[in-house]
């Protein structure tokens, strides 16, 4: 068997990885991959085999099922007694699957996405502030190693979707100040609202 023409190598085309693929596999995107899908495991290991909850989380879920499955679902079901956007989040979650209400693992698992989403955020700030690869990767690895952020990480409390918003917050008004557009301090001011909406 002879090898292939040199000009038949030549006329192939270079193998390019998609657009898509690029954004998956950026180091941010991976990172944040990683937090969440650490923290739903930590969470469902407290919910199914420990069977542990926090009384104020499972009282979002509560919130969130009623909307859903109540004797006349509807939204004002969710009640005034916690800011609504941690409830409101569990509800897709609770309408694909309502067992995720067992021991609020809906909600645990709300907190693990916002804790991903903090952690994606968080490094895209550090490289804004001019921080190294590296050093702000090793930032955001020791605030999620931090005790108490790996508790709210994982318990269904509105404390991750806080700081959520207030890191997007924190972000956006970053940009405003480097680029002068009025977009940016607009965004900012939306992700303080939803802070509002998380927290009294």
């Amino acid at each position: 068997v002879h090898a292939l023409p040199a000009a038949f190598l030549k006329s192939r085309p270079p193998v390019e990885i998609p657009a898509w693929w690029r954004v998956i596999l950026t180091d941010r995107a991976l990172l944040g991959v990683t937090v969440t899908l650490f923290f739903s495991g930590v969470g469902a290991w407290r919910a199914l085999v420990l069977h542990q909850a926090v009384g104020d989380a499972l009282s979002r879920t509560y919130s969130a099922m009623s909307v859903l499955y109540s004797h006349q679902p509807h939204l004002a079901a969710i009640g005034f007694d916690w800011p609504p956007l941690p409830a409101l989040a569990q509800l897709p979650l609770l309408r694909i699957a309502p067992g995720l209400a067992f021991f609020g693992l809906s909600g645990d698992l709300v907190s693990a996405l916002c804790a991903g989403l903090v952690a994606v955020i968080l490094l895209g700030l550090l490289r804004r502030l001019h921080i190294g690869r590296w050093g702000s990767l090793l930032l955001v690895v020791a605030l999620f190693a931090n005790p108490l952020m790996a508790t709210h990480a994982a318990n269904g409390m509105s404390e991750m979707p806080f700081l959520l918003f207030l890191v997007l917050g924190c972000d956006r008004f970053l940009a405003w100040a480097e680029t002068g557009r009025w977009q940016q301090l607009a965004y900012a001011g939306v992700a303080c609202a939803g802070a509002f909406l998380c927290r009294y």
